[in-house]
């Protein structure tokens, strides 16, 4: 039980670390392309809207995260920890993953 729970771990923290590295390319990306196949006065909407998709895709992943459930103590395990992108342990308990 205990390794499915970190494997999942593990899985979200993944995607949000590719997540925020890929926040700025990914807009210069759209940005430029949308530029490069549309020219009008507007040309800042469709970037902003696709990285403000993405943002909240990000916030899915996080909200996810966070609302682990421990599987020694049964509280939240990520709940509130300003580093989530780093460190693997409950926050309750300090359950680590060995």
């Amino acid at each position: 039980m205990s390794d499915s729970f970190w494997n999942e771990a593990k899985k979200y923290r993944a995607i949000m670390q590719i997540m925020v590295a890929g926040f700025i390319p990914f807009g210069m990306v759209v940005t430029y392309v949308w530029i490069k196949m549309f020219e009008f006065n507007f040309n800042f909407i469709v970037p902003f809207i696709g990285l403000l998709l993405w943002y909240l895709f990000y916030l899915r992943v996080v909200n996810k995260f966070k609302s682990s459930v421990c599987p020694k103590c049964g509280e939240l395990a990520f709940g509130d920890s300003p580093n989530i992108l780093t460190k693997m342990n409950c926050i309750e308990c300090g359950l680590r993953n060995e």
